[in-house]
C-alpha cells in the first residue's frame, strides 16, 4: 500500500508541475500580447513573414521576459524551457492564428 501511495504523490506532484508550467508559459504569451515587440511580433505572424525571423524575434522577447521576471518566475522554469523556445514560439504562433485578434 505504502507503494501505491506514494506513486500516486508522485503523480499528483507531476500534475501540479505540469499545471504551473502551464501557467507561467500562459503569463509569457500574455507578456508577448501585451508588449510593443509582441504586438509587432503578431502583426509579422499574420504577414507570413520568415519563419527565421519569427523565432529571432520571438527569442528577444522571451530574454527580456526572463531578465524582467527571473525572481517571480524562477530559473528552474527557465533552465527547462532554454532547448524549447522555437517550440514556445510556435505554440504562440498557433494561439495567434487560432485566436485572429
Amino acid at each position: 500500500m505504502a507503494v501505491i501511495e506514494a506513486r500516486n504523490e508522485q503523480e499528483d506532484l507531476k500534475g501540479e508541475r505540469i499545471k504551473e508550467f502551464e501557467s507561467k508559459i500562459q503569463d509569457l504569451f500574455n507578456y508577448v500580447r501585451d508588449s510593443d515587440e509582441g504586438k509587432r511580433l503578431i502583426v509579422k505572424i499574420k504577414s507570413d513573414v520568415a519563419e527565421d525571423q519569427i523565432y529571432d524575434d520571438f527569442a528577444k522577447i522571451y530574454r527580456k521576459y526572463k531578465i524582467l521576471n527571473r525572481k517571480a518566475v524562477g530559473d528552474y522554469f527557465f533552465k527547462e524551457m532554454e532547448d524549447l523556445i522555437n517550440k514556445l514560439c510556435d505554440d504562440f504562433e498557433q494561439t495567434v492564428r487560432h485566436f485572429r485578434e
